[in-house]
């Protein structure tokens, strides 16, 4: 039985380099077989603590993901960018960002 795993790169945040943010059980699957997984986030995937606020929250940038059977099993990778607080390209207000 094989496990999807997504992990997230967080830009900046002085987290660790691949943070688990979901996992899905896949059916038995024949040599060569495909499956497809579906990671929804929410919002909290994407923030990170800050100790001296106490407050969650979301790090603008570049943010990385990876898909495998475990963090040293990476066999899909991908990017993303958030810009104040919202995925670059949607419909959100976007403030300036740095990236």
């Amino acid at each position: 039985v094989e496990v999807a795993q997504l992990y997230l790169g967080i830009p900046d945040a002085g987290e660790p380099l691949k943070m688990l943010r979901g996992f899905e059980r896949l059916p038995e699957l024949a040599p060569g077989q495909l499956a497809h997984v579906w990671f929804p986030l929410q919002a909290r995937d994407l923030q990170v603590y800050n100790a001296v606020a106490k407050t969650w929250h979301a790090v603008d940038g570049k943010y990385r993901v990876y898909v495998g059977s475990s963090s040293r099993d990476i066999r899909l990778t991908g990017e993303f960018v958030l810009c104040g607080g919202h995925p670059a390209g949607t419909m959100q207000p976007k403030l300036n960002c740095k990236l």
